[in-house]
């Protein structure tokens, strides 16, 4: 495994013009992301230093990461079908189109993690403005893949997922405001973007595999970040 030198990644970042663009709700960028991909007060240049290292002790190249999570969405879509029961529900929640894994999981350790594919009508474009990718994987976003943890080998909602749904359902019917709970909750950017990530232990999307092949870039700590440690221990977890 041989990583490029990362003064070279760091140049290739652009971070003085591409940064201001990652934050959520990004001021001057027709396609800015609500939930962003970097949290407000991260650095670009932090961010993938960081994760550089990480790589280093993991002895993976980038290649290989972004291999894994295209197996992870290209499991997904091969072992899901629409659940037609729920998508009325998530849809008030989330305004995306949801399906729920009916088969066996073969890529992961289903002892351990179970998953839900989410589809946005909507398409999410590189932040450095790629139209194509030389790896093959597509420059643009709208579905992602959750993982989380089972609990006793049974899959339950996190209660930080669980109290929202609550919360949200009684401000649909005339309760108290979302942003009410979001507030209490610490949630300050994001909104059910953030929620659906601090509930999951993975998430990768349909961008995640250019944004760290051609970018160096797993994102930050906002809402859509591929943590390339737990990336590859749920990988690595099907013996």
């Amino acid at each position: 495994m041989v990583l490029p030198d990362l003064s070279l990644i760091i140049d290739s970042l652009r971070a003085d013009s591409i940064e201001p663009k990652l934050y959520p709700e990004a001021a001057g960028w027709k396609d800015s992301s609500s939930g962003g991909f970097l949290a407000p007060g991260e650095k670009l240049v932090d961010v993938v230093s960081r994760d550089y290292h990480v790589l280093e002790s993991l002895g993976a190249s980038y290649e290989e990461m972004a291999d894994m999570a295209s197996r992870v969405l290209k499991h997904e879509d091969a072992k899901c079908v629409p659940h037609v029961v729920k998508l009325g529900f998530w849809s008030r929640l989330f305004g995306k189109s949801v399906v729920e894994s009916v088969k066996s999981v073969e890529l992961y350790d289903s002892a351990r993690f179970t998953s839900t594919l989410m589809s946005s009508m909507g398409q999410q474009s590189c932040p450095w403005g790629c139209t194509r990718d030389v790896f093959g994987y597509s420059p643009y976003g709208s579905v992602e893949v959750l993982i989380r943890w089972k609990l006793n080998g049974e899959d339950t909602f996190p209660s930080l997922l669980s109290d929202y749904t609550d919360v949200m359902m009684k401000s649909l019917e005339g309760g108290s405001p979302i942003e009410t709970w979001f507030e209490k909750n610490g949630v300050m950017f994001g909104g059910n973007r953030r929620v659906l990530y601090l509930s999951s232990y993975l998430i990768v999307t349909d961008l995640t595999p250019h944004l760290i092949a051609t970018h160096h870039f797993f994102e930050g700590d906002a809402c859509y970040r591929t943590d390339p440690t737990r990336l590859a221990e749920v990988i690595r977890s099907k013996k």
